[in-house]
């Protein structure tokens, strides 16, 4: 049973566990198939946190979002994410920029409604505090160059 979900798509252990459970098998049962899922190389909440974070970045959301979804729902360790995060090399704050610019075409950050509409876009999005802050700094920047 355990091999036939990994063989859809990537699943963190957790998310294995709780299938496997609600398919009848008890809590050591399931964690014994995990562990042995894993020997085999077919489970790994390495590559399913590349896969997440990849496919986070794909749709235009933040790290911050992606992580907290890791950790809440599939029970994956921050310092796994920061490790695989770091791996990936994604650009975050370009991201955020392309995010916003794509929102919102032409940005005057001079305007502080504005400013509270595109920070709560970003921060719903999954940016968090000192990203979107660098993202207004450097469009602010680039809006005033020639």
């Amino acid at each position: 049973m355990a091999v036939r979900y990994l063989h859809r798509r990537e699943h963190s252990a957790a998310e294995l566990a709780v299938k496997l459970q609600q398919k009848g098998a008890d809590a050591t049962s399931a964690q014994e198939v995990i562990l042995y899922c894993q020997e085999q190389g077919w489970q790994s909440d390495k590559r399913f946190t590349s896969m997440w974070l990849r496919n986070a970045y794909a749709k235009g959301h933040g790290l911050y979002k992606a992580q907290q979804q890791l950790q809440t729902l599939h029970q994956i360790e921050a310092h796994l994410i920061d490790q695989v995060a770091a791996e990936l090399d994604l650009d975050w704050l370009a991201l955020a920029q392309q995010v916003m610019q794509k929102k919102f075409k032409q940005i005057s950050l001079s305007d502080p409604t504005l400013q509270r509409k595109v920070y709560q876009f970003l921060y719903q999005r999954g940016f968090n505090a000192e990203t979107i802050h660098q993202a207004f700094h450097i469009s602010d920047h680039m809006s005033c160059e020639p």
